[in-house]
C-alpha cells in the first residue's frame, strides 16, 4: 500500500491510502470440461452431456493473481481464443483496479462497432470478473464489499443441469435427494415436452413437496404460442414462482404480451447481453423477474448496473448462474449489494467435478440457504494443477 497525499481547499492536506499502482502483466484463458454421468439431462435445447467453462487469470506485476469465468456459449475454445487474443492485448500493460476504464476500452474497441457482439460480452465478462478477484485480493477485501455491501444470505434453488425429462416419480426422487442433502424449499423444473407431460411433472412435485415449496419451470424457448397457453392454466392452479425464458431473446412483443395475458411471473434476461438489452427488455415491461449472468453479460461490474436496473424498476434478481465456483461466488457478490435480490440458482449440485476438484469456494448450501464468500476477492480457490485434468472435450455440449 502507498499513501497518496491529497490537497483539500481551505483545510491542511489529508492522506488518503490506496493501492500501489498495478500493471498487467499476462492474460490467459483456457477452457475445461467433463462428461456429465449418465445419459445427461434432457430438456429444451437438447440433452446436456457434458460442462463446459471458460476460466480467465489475469496476472498482475506483484504477482497477484484474479480469475473469472466467461459461459461456454456452445462454442468454449472459441471464446477463449477471443480472450487469449483481442482482449488480451487491450488489457496489458494496464491498471487492473480500474475496472470499468478498461471495460470500456474493451467496448471502444471490441463491441461499439465491427466486433463480434454477443461474443466479446461473453469474453469480456470472464475478464471483468478476474479484474474484480484481482482488485478484491489486492485490497484484502470481498468483492461485495468493494460494491458497498456486506455479505448476506440467500434462498437457494435447485436448478442449472437437473430435473429433466423424466417420469414424475423418478422427478420427485430426484429432487427428495437434493432436498435431503441441501434443505432446499425452492426448485427449477424443465419444461418444454409436451404441455400434458409438463403438467403433469409440476402437479407431481407440488403434490409430494407440498404447498409452502417453491416451484419455478424453465421452458428454455421450447413451447409455441398453442403451447403456452395450453400450459399457464395449470401453472396458475400450481402457483408456479415464475416461468422462465418463454420465446428466444429478440421476441420482446411476445414476451411483454404473454407477460400480460399470464397470472405466473415472466423471468428471462440470461440470454441479454449488457446493460442496452436489459434496458428494453424492462422498458417495455416484458418480465418480472431478472435474470442476467456474471459470466454472459459482461461480468460483475455490468450485472452490478443490471441489478440497479432492476431496482429502478421495481422488480426482482435472481440472476441466472453457469459452471463454476468463480460464477457462483461472483453471483452472490453482485446480489449482496442489489434491494431486490430473490432467489440464488444453485446449479452445480449435479456432477460439477470443476466445483469439487479444481474451484473450490465455502458455498455450502444449508437449510436451503447459502451465504456470500467473506474471503478477499471471489472468495474461490484455483488449484491450476488441478484444471489439468479437465482438458477440453471438443463438440457441443448438448446432443440431440
Amino acid at each position: 500500500m502507498t499513501e497518496v497525499s491529497v490537497s483539500d481547499p481551505g483545510a491542511s492536506a489529508s492522506r488518503l491510502v490506496t493501492p500501489a499502482a498495478l500493471k498487467i502483466v499476462d492474460v490467459r484463458a483456457r477452457t475445461i470440461s467433463h462428461r456429465l454421468d449418465g445419459q445427461g439431462v434432457r430438456f429444451g435445447i437438447g440433452r446436456a452431456i457434458k460442462r463446459d467453462a471458460v476460466i480467465v487469470r489475469v496476472e498482475a506485476d506483484n504477482g497477484l493473481v484474479g480469475f473469472g469465468e466467461a459461459h461456454h456459449a456452445l462454442s468454449p475454445t472459441t471464446v477463449a481464443e477471443l480472450v487469449n487474443t483481442s482482449l488480451r492485448e487491450i488489457a496489458l500493460g494496464c491498471d487492473p483496479t480500474l475496472i470499468e476504464d478498461l471495460w470500456h476500452r474493451v467496448y471502444r474497441y471490441q463491441i461499439r462497432s465491427h466486433g463480434m457482439g454477443e461474443g466479446v460480452y461473453i469474453a469480456l465478462s470472464g475478464l471483468d470478473m478476474a479484474l474484480w478477484d484481482l482488485t478484491g485480493k489486492a485490497l484484502g477485501l470481498p468483492v461485495c464489499r468493494l460494491l458497498g455491501a456486506a455479505p448476506k444470505r440467500f434462498p437457494a434453488y435447485a436448478g442449472g443441469i437437473t430435473l429433466g425429462y423424466q417420469e414424475p416419480s423418478a422427478l420427485s426422487d430426484e429432487l427428495a435427494g437434493y432436498v435431503q442433502r441441501f434443505g432446499f424449499k425452492a426448485a427449477k423444473l424443465r419444461l418444454g415436452d409436451t404441455a400434458e407431460r409438463d403438467i403433469a411433472r409440476v402437479r407431481r412435485i407440488r403434490e409430494d413437496f407440498g404447498p409452502d415449496f417453491a416451484i419455478m419451470v424453465d421452458v428454455n424457448t421450447a413451447y409455441d404460442w398453442v403451447d403456452l397457453l395450453r400450459l399457464l392454466p395449470a401453472l396458475e392452479e400450481l402457483d408456479v414462482a415464475w416461468l422462465e425464458e418463454p420465446f428466444p431473446r429478440r421476441e420482446l412483443d411476445a414476451l411483454a404480451e404473454l407477460r400480460r395475458r399470464s397470472k405466473v411471473p415472466i423471468a428471462a434476461g440470461e440470454n441479454h447481453y449488457g446493460r442496452d438489452d436489459m434496458r428494453e427488455l424492462l422498458g417495455r415491461r416484458c418480465i418480472d423477474v431478472v435474470q442476467g449472468d456474471a459470466s454472459k453479460t459482461g461480468g460483475i461490474s455490468e450485472l452490478k448496473k443490471i441489478s440497479d436496473l432492476a431496482t429502478l424498476h421495481r422488480l426482482r434478481f435472481a440472476p441466472h448462474t453457469s459452471h463454476t465456483n468463480l460464477n457462483y461466488a461472483a453471483t452472490l457478490h453482485v446480489m449482496s449489494a442489489s434491494p431486490v435480490a430473490y432467489f440464488f440458482e444453485a446449479a452445480g449440485i449435479r456432477d460439477n467435478s470443476f466445483s469439487e476438484a479444481a474451484i473450490t469456494a465455502p458455498l455450502g448450501i444449508r437449510d436451503g440457504y447459502v451465504e456470500t464468500p467473506d474471503l478477499p476477492g471471489l472468495g474461490v480457490a484455483v488449484d491450476e494443477a488441478a484444471l489439468d485434468g479437465f482438458a477440453a472435450l471438443p463438440g457441443a455440449q448438448n446432443a440431440g
